[in-house]
C-alpha cells in the first residue's frame, strides 16, 4: 500500500530531522546556516532549460536527445496516465541505457509522489525507486513530485537511502513546488532537502515551481495565463532557495507557438531571480536558454566594471560611479557572478 512509504518515516524522520539540524543550524546567534558541512561542489550543476519528457513515450524519449535542454525530465508522473504508470516504468527503463545525450545534457526522472497509489491500491513511488535502482545507467537527478511538507521530503529520501545501491553516482535531488502547503512551509523544506544531502549519495539541487497544481490547489483561475496570480508564492521560492543555495526553476509557459510570450514570460522569470525554467515542447528550449544565459553586452559590463574596481581599489575608492550608476559590493558581486554563469556555459 502507498501508506508504506510513509510508515518508513517512523523512525527515519527523527533521523533525517537530526541530520537537518547537524548540516543545516548554527548556533552562532541561534541563526539557520543553510550550508554548514556543504561544499561548493556537493550541489548539481545549474540548469537553465528543463524539457518534460513522457516517459511513457518511446518515440519522445529518443528525440529529447537532440532537443538542446540543460537537462530532460523523464516524466513519469502528470506526462503518465493513471492507468500506463507501469507501461512507462517498463519503457523508461528499456529505453535510457540507449539514450546518448551530449554531455550539455543530463536527466532526470522524475518520480510519482510517495503519497500515489495505483488501482491495486500499490505504492507508484515505490515502484519507480525499485526500476530506478534496476538501471544500469542512472541519470543525473530525480524530482521527488508534489512535496507539501517535511514528512514528504522525509519519506522520499528515506526510501530512496534504503533502496538505491551503494556505490552508485550521486543523485541530483529536485524538489517539485505545487501547493499553498508547500509555500507556507518552504523553509522546512529545504532544511530537509539539505539536511538529507550525502555527498556520495544525493546532492541538494533546486525547488521547481509547478503553477497549474499551485493555481489548482489555491482556487486560482488558471483560463487567463497572469504571473500576478502567483506573485507571492514564486518570489517566496526564489528567495527561500536562495537562501539554501537550491536552484530555483520557472514554470513552463503553457502556450506552446506564442514564442514571443515565451520570451516575455523567461525574462520576467529571470529578472525575478528564477535560475531556470521549465519547457513543455521542445521548441521552447532554445528561446529559454537564450534568456537565462548573460548576453554578450551584460557580460562586458561585468568585465568593464570589475576592471573599474580593481583601479579604484588600488586608490582606496570602495564606492563610484560607472556608467552613470553608483556602484557598491552588492553590485561587484552581480558581476561576478555574471561573469561565472558566462564561464559555466562556455565550459560546459
Amino acid at each position: 500500500m502507498a501508506t508504506v512509504v510513509v510508515r518508513h518515516i517512523a523512525g527515519a524522520s527523527r533521523r533525517n530531522v537530526g541530520l537537518a539540524t547537524r548540516w543545516c543550524s548554527s548556533l552562532h546567534g541561534g541563526r539557520l546556516n543553510p550550508h554548514a558541512g556543504l561544499r561548493h561542489g556537493d550541489r548539481h550543476p545549474a540548469c537553465r532549460s528543463m524539457l518534460f519528457v513522457p516517459g511513457d513515450s518511446e518515440k519522445k524519449l529518443k528525440k529529447s536527445v537532440g532537443c538542446g535542454a540543460d537537462l530532460c525530465i523523464l516524466d513519469l508522473e502528470d506526462g503518465v496516465g493513471h492507468g500506463q504508470k507501469a507501461a512507462a516504468r517498463e519503457t523508461l527503463s528499456k529505453v535510457i541505457p540507449t539514450l546518448d545525450y551530449p554531455a550539455t545534457t543530463s536527466a532526470m526522472i522524475r518520480l510519482n509522489a510517495c503519497t500515489a497509489v495505483s488501482a491495486e491500491g500499490k505504492s507508484e513511488f515505490e515502484a519507480d525507486v525499485a526500476m530506478l535502482s534496476a538501471l544500469s545507467t542512472l541519470p543525473s537527478s530525480v524530482g521527488l513530485s508534489k512535496v507539501d511538507n517535511v514528512e514528504d521530503v522525509e519519506a522520499c529520501m528515506a526510501y530512496l537511502d534504503k533502496t538505491m545501491p551503494r556505490g552508485a553516482p550521486a543523485l541530483g535531488i529536485f524538489a517539485m513546488i505545487e501547493s499553498p502547503e508547500s509555500i507556507v512551509t518552504l523553509e522546512r523544506i529545504c532544511a530537509a532537502l539539505v539536511g538529507s544531502a550525502q555527498a556520495d549519495r544525493f546532492l541538494p539541487a533546486g525547488l521547481i515551481f509547478g503553477h497549474m497544481d499551485y493555481c489548482t490547489n489555491a482556487g486560482i483561475d488558471t483560463a487567463h495565463y497572469d504571473r500576478s496570480k502567483f506573485m507571492y508564492a514564486e518570489q517566496k521560492l526564489v528567495t527561500v532557495a536562495k537562501a539554501f543555495r537550491l536552484q530555483a526553476v520557472d514554470c513552463v509557459y503553457t502556450v506552446v507557438k506564442d514564442l514571443d510570450g515565451l520570451r516575455n514570460d523567461c525574462a520576467h522569470g529571470s529578472g525575478t531571480g528564477f535560475t531556470g525554467k521549465t519547457a513543455i515542447h521542445p521548441s521552447h528550449v532554445d528561446v529559454i536558454n537564450e534568456v537565462f544565459s548573460p548576453p554578450p553586452q551584460r557580460i562586458a559590463w561585468a568585465r568593464g566594471l570589475l576592471d573599474a574596481f580593481a583601479r579604484h581599489q588600488a586608490e582606496g575608492q570602495a564606492v563610484f560611479v560607472y556608467e552613470g550608476e553608483l556602484v557598491d559590493e552588492p553590485v561587484f558581486r552581480r558581476a561576478r557572478s555574471t561573469l561565472a554563469a558566462a564561464d559555466r556555459l562556455k565550459t560546459a
